[in-house]
């Protein structure tokens, strides 16, 4: 290259003396040609360099893998470095790589499958075929040696076989500016028992020592291994643990091992302090001179922890509303009220679960097919008590409102959440009724129920002979039988109500046959329970004929 310019100067020079030889484009011509001189020093400088450091690599991990021993190393005279002598008599050169002398080119272990392979910019150097180019082979074989040169636009170029040469580029297919690492190196040796230790272009290399003899045969160094204090670990998101690394032998620098995670967006590693990031599985692997050790670490999302914020409002006698605000709106739940007595005679929080599988099983069916009208998701506001479980409330009554994270397989997934609360004192509203009988029929009755008010709510319901006879009795058992009464199917009405077989409401009496005592059953109800006294007035159908 350098001849080819200075014969073009030298066909160029005489023409440029014809016209003058003061011209300013002669000087123009020189400086750059001593421009293009310096760079291309440059080039071949940085070109040599990083031969030379891809041969001093391919010798650390040769001698790493066993094949040599270290019987010296000293200082070189100038501070640049040192000097490694093998056993073989052969000769290595370590310089600290300062002021931009050293090469953009290195290795690195691959923490999936501990090979070393070649990198530049410390990223991955790559074939045609884009993979990766083995600095080391499998058990110590022997990998791919490449030369480097620089194309003459200014990229590195690369050859496995020293005739064609192919363009080194990123992982995007860019290729790659020749340019050396300004950076140091961080040459350091340190010397144990058995090895020498070198951390040289971001690596550690382990090489054993020359054991001397005994008996005429050569000591072979012990073997290095690593051991870590865990093999599995399970950790939840955010998470912590520390991975601890013990060498043989111990005389070996631990600050060196280099940590790796197959997965940094699962489990990050600092100097062996794992760090759970999200759900999945990272291999957690420890190395030193080509020797490793792996973890591996399932990272689990946390579970969500359900709870519950209750309310119980606008209480009454016998009614109320509810508010269910659960803090994980999509997970599932069961929600309801019992009497205080019964929340504490089954255990309260630790024993209504199983109280309320037992009563979801009462139908004679397996508990868990009679969930899926049961259990409810997200919000829920103002529901009355039959919604909850509480058809009927009963007055001045201490109740629980509770509820739990609960699955349409039966899994049971929080703590229950429960409140108390007390119903109202019942309230009687001074109602009253007149019974106007118009006709008795073979199958039933014709007869006028008129309320005191038009305004208040009452219970109308026909009833047997043996139900009359005992609730009539006395004043107490009268509103028990009222009580019951409101469980089953009664009519409510307001105003005046004419009782008849052709009534509209007919299909909620019972059927009635000629000759047989029945009683009309009429008390006022409403949200404040029974609001009246109530009346019990007997009747005889008519026989037939």
């Amino acid at each position: 290259m350098k001849s080819k310019i200075l014969y073009a100067l030298a066909v160029l020079l005489p023409l440029l003396c014809i016209q003058s030889c003061t011209n300013p484009t002669l000087d123009d011509l020189r400086r750059r040609l001593d421009d293009h001189e310096s760079r291309l020093a440059k080039v071949e400088k940085t070109t040599a360099v990083a031969n030379q450091e891809i041969q001093t690599l391919k010798s650390l991990l040769s001698a790493q893998a066993g094949k040599k021993m270290v019987d010296s190393y000293r200082p070189l005279d100038d501070g640049t470095g040192y000097l490694l002598t093998f056993t073989d008599g052969t000769t290595i050169k370590l310089l600290h790589g300062k002021d931009g002398s050293s090469s953009a080119v290195g290795v690195k272990e691959d923490p999936e499958d501990h090979i070393y392979y070649w990198t530049l910019n410390g990223s991955w150097m790559l074939d045609p075929n884009g993979r990766k180019i083995q600095a080391q082979g499998l058990d110590g074989v022997a990998g791919v040696t490449p030369l480097l040169r620089v194309s003459p636009k200014g990229y590195w170029e690369y050859s496995l076989d020293g005739k064609s040469w192919h363009l080194i580029t990123t992982a995007d297919g860019a290729p790659v500016k020749a340019t050396g690492d300004t950076s140091e190196s961080g040459l350091d040796i340190k010397e144990t028992d058995t090895h020498i230790i070198i951390y040289f272009k971001g690596q550690t290399f382990m090489i054993p020592k020359d054991g001397g003899t005994t008996g005429g045969g050569t000591v072979t160094p012990p073997e290095t291994k690593i051991t870590l204090s865990e093999q599995t670990k399970s950790l939840v998101v955010g998470e912590q643990f520390t991975l601890t690394a013990t060498l043989a032998p111990t005389t070996l620098p631990v600050e060196n091992i280099v940590w790796s995670s197959s997965s940094e967006s699962i489990a990050t590693v600092t100097g062996g302090i794992v760090t759970a990031i999200s759900a999945g599985e990272a291999e957690i692997t420890a190395s030193i001179g080509g020797v490793s050790a792996s973890c591996m670490v399932t990272v689990t999302a946390p579970q969500k922890v359900l709870t519950f914020e209750l309310k119980a409002h606008d209480l009454h006698a016998v009614t109320g509303l509810f508010d269910i605000i659960p803090s994980e709106t999509d997970m599932s739940y069961y929600a309801s009220v019992t009497d205080k007595e019964n929340w504490e005679s089954n255990g309260g929080a630790e024993g209504i679960f199983e109280y309320d599988k037992r009563w979801f099983s009462s139908s004679g069916a397996e508990w868990t097919t009679v969930l899926g009208s049961q259990i409810s998701t997200g919000v829920k506001k103002d529901l009355p008590s039959k919604e909850v479980g509480a058809t009927t409330l009963t007055p001045d009554t201490e109740y629980v409102f509770y509820a739990y994270g609960l699955t349409e397989k039966g899994e049971k997934t929080s703590d229950v959440s429960f409140i108390t609360f007390t119903t109202t004192k019942q309230i009687k509203k001074g109602l009253t009724f007149e019974i106007n009988v118009e006709d008795v029929l073979t199958n039933g009755i014709i007869a006028t129920v008129q309320p005191s008010s038009n305004d208040l709510q009452y219970v109308v319901a026909l009833v047997r002979d043996n139900y009359g006879k005992f609730y009539s009795k006395r004043e107490d058992l009268k509103e028990m039988g009222a009580w019951k009464l409101i469980h089953d199917e009664t009519i409510l009405t307001k105003g005046k109500y004419i009782i008849s077989p052709e009534s509209k409401d007919s299909s909620k009496y019972e059927r009635m046959l000629p000759g047989f005592q029945y009683w009309i059953v009429v008390f006022g109800y409403d949200e404040d329970g029974i609001t009246s006294e109530v009346v019990y007035y007997p009747f005889k159908t008519k026989k037939r004929g």
